[in-house]
């Protein structure tokens, strides 16, 4: 799968910023281990999740299904 067809779900901000620099559509997650740096995952990210109910929402959003 190319970088443009994947999405890839992240909870941590460091993976978060890695791969929106390069080049990959990121869904961030809350986790209560970095829910400090929340907003800045939610900011970072194409879509964002507090669980994961929403989470074939979210990923249809993001690839425009």
């Amino acid at each position: 799968v190319s970088k443009q067809e994947a999405v890839v779900i992240e909870d941590a901000l460091y993976c978060v910023r890695t791969l929106q620099k390069a080049g990959y559509r990121v869904l961030g997650v809350y986790d209560e281990a970095s829910k400090e740096d929340a907003v800045q995952i939610k900011a970072l990210s194409d879509a964002f999740l507090y669980d994961y109910i929403d989470t074939e929402h979210a990923l249809s959003c993001i690839l425009g299904i």
